[in-house]
């Protein structure tokens, strides 16, 4: 199901999420490629090659409608859809963001009392979100201690200060629901553009709001990697990285 909900994911996300050998991997989505279960594409590259990129196929659909009572007609429109990411500009963005949740739960697996109990897509959160808002994710991370939902915003380094700001605002409603989400991400490319953005996103939108740059978060997805924006009414105070499991709020531990 994760590529009926996630769209395409590529040879190594895959292995990561569902197999222990990579070779193994390699081999059994082959098999699913030649049974028209799945199917794949590979993007263009000025230099080298980019991994295969899987997407459903009609096989693939057919199960997908059946499990979830989905009209088949309404997949097959879908493939569609997901074969013109070949040539999307949206593409490697979309691939960033599924990098991040499945970094999280392989790292997840290796950590006793941790794992990732919900994973939502861009779409899922345009649709269920109450609010006008649209984050490229929505994740639940539990752990020993507790659990702690986060919507995740991964910047490329191409949006405008400005635009940073309205995009924080935005969450300003979310905030003031009792179903609030602990915090929002903001996941940026590199420290630099971490240090610029920072100050654009300072607002009291009643959300915590907490930032990394990719580096020491794939380096350590569970490790004190994310610097909150400091609000007198957050418990997490200071200068220093925490790690996301911290940024829950106190005394949530379902």
């Amino acid at each position: 199901m994760d590529l009926y909900s996630h769209r395409a994911l590529t040879t190594n996300q895959l292995s990561d999420l569902h197999f222990t050998d990579p070779r193994r991997a390699r081999d059994r989505l082959l098999k699913l490629y030649r049974h028209r279960a799945i199917d794949r594409f590979r993007p263009f590259r000025h230099l080298g090659s980019a991994p295969w990129h899987y997407v459903l196929d009609e096989i693939g659909a057919r199960v997908a409608a059946s499990t979830l009572g989905i009209e088949l007609q309404q997949l097959r429109y879908r493939l569609e859809r997901d074969l013109e990411l070949v040539n999307s500009p949206r593409l490697q963005h979309l691939v960033e963001v599924n990098d991040f949740f499945v970094a999280l739960i392989t790292r997840s697996r290796a950590l006793p009392g941790f794992h990732l109990d919900q994973w939502w897509s861009e779409q899922r959160c345009a649709a269920k979100l109450p609010t006008k808002v649209r984050p490229d994710g929505l994740g639940r991370l539990v752990g020993p201690e507790g659990t702690c939902t986060f919507l995740l915003e991964l910047d490329r380094g191409t949006e405008r200060g400005d635009r940073l700001r309205r995009k924080v605002l935005s969450y300003a409603r979310l905030g003031r629901r009792a179903d609030a989400p602990d915090v929002v991400l903001f996941d940026f490319p590199s420290e630099k553009r971490e240090r610029s953005a920072r100050p654009k996103l300072d607002n009291d939108i009643r959300l915590r709001v907490a930032t990394t740059h990719r580096d020491i978060f794939q380096n350590d997805p569970l490790g004190q990697v994310w610097l909150p924006l400091v609000r007198g009414w957050l418990p997490v105070e200071g200068d220093r990285r925490h790690p996301l499991i911290d940024l829950r709020h106190r005394g949530a531990t379902s």
